[in-house]
């Protein structure tokens, strides 16, 4: 890809969310650590706070010559040399920047107080914000959640796993929890389908439904615990399902329900995934336990009523359904 003068695109991507090495957790609640400057030198977006950017994208521009005195000249030899393709202005160079700074990058073009008829820099930079990535994460995280629960409910007999209890999982403990109906996704299912003597749930207490449900995703086709992300990013705290009472886990003919749960006043749903956005508002993520430090009203009561939207805002949680319309 390159500009709109023939050159290659640059890019610098916030430590938070490079491949290699990967910091970790990635999720909801990580920032952006890169500093953007509009053309004025007026930070735009902060890499020192909670709204600096995750990645930028930089047009270079034709050849000029820089504020520092570097005539740019594209050579061979100057191929990785960025001060001869990215241009500088007082309070930033875009040849340079330290993540997790006030040096970053500024966006033209600058022209010459002097004379605006002069350009001195025209780098255009695209800022990929938190917000951006994130809306198209989330959204792949509540599909892989949901992906899983359905296809838990359709090797069960139509019927899905009971919760994570809040307060268990706020200590680490992840687990389902007997007769729980909201809560976060657990990763073992003994109280759902274990009998008590066959492992891994023969240490735990006799499930409700003794032996006669999955106690492990292992068998759900593609679901997401064949992979580490889920847990290693801290998603298992973010994600949370709420379940219809006629779809609870037990032995016996396929469910069905009338109403169930609702969602933005819609109902017959057997199931709701809601993923936490970021922190907003006085949200924190201290005490764990607490659903409204996560999502907000009413997704986070736990009740039978959920919305995709809110008529207040803010609203940032991403929820998905089944089945759907």
């Amino acid at each position: 890809m390159r500009d709109g003068y023939g050159e290659h695109l640059w890019y610098a991507v916030s430590n938070n969310f490079k491949n290699n090495t990967r910091t970790l957790p990635l999720n909801s609640d990580t920032v952006g650590t890169i500093t953007v400057r509009d053309a004025n030198g007026n930070v735009e977006f902060d890499g020192t706070g909670v709204n600096g950017v995750v990645a930028v994208i930089i047009a270079p521009g034709y050849p000029l010559t820089r504020q520092d005195g570097v005539v740019q000249n594209r050579i061979a030899a100057n191929t990785n040399d960025p001060t001869h393709y990215l241009d500088n202005i007082a309070s930033e160079d875009n040849a340079s920047f330290n993540d997790g700074s006030l040096d970053g990058f500024f966006s033209g073009p600058v022209f010459d107080p002097a004379d605006p008829a002069v350009t001195i820099a025209n780098d255009r930079v695209v800022a990929i914000t938190q917000s951006e990535i994130m809306a198209a994460i989330e959204k792949r995280v509540a599909a892989e959640v949901m992906n899983c629960l359905v296809g838990y409910a359709a090797a069960n007999g139509g019927r899905y796993p009971w919760a994570a209890d809040l307060a268990a999982t706020a200590a680490g403990n992840f687990s389902d929890s007997a007769n729980t109906l909201f809560g976060r996704v657990p990763n073992l299912m003994c109280n759902t389908g274990g009998d008590g003597h066959t492992p891994p749930c023969d240490l735990l207490p006799v499930g409700t439904v003794p032996g006669g449900m999955l106690t492990t995703w292992g068998s759900v086709p593609n679901c997401f615990v064949t992979n580490n992300w889920f847990s290693q990013n801290y998603w298992n705290e973010q994600v949370f399902y709420s379940l219809a009472s006629a779809y609870k886990p037990r032995i016996g003919p396929p469910p069905s329900c009338g109403t169930c749960l609702s969602v933005d006043g819609t109902g017959s749903k057997q199931v709701v995934v809601m993923v936490a956005g970021k922190a907003i508002g006085a949200q924190t993520r201290a005490n764990k336990a607490d659903p409204a430090q996560y999502l907000e009203t009413p997704n986070s009561t736990g009740g039978t009523n959920y919305a995709t939207k809110s008529a207040t805002p803010p609203f940032n949680d991403r929820v998905r359904y089944f089945p759907t319309p």
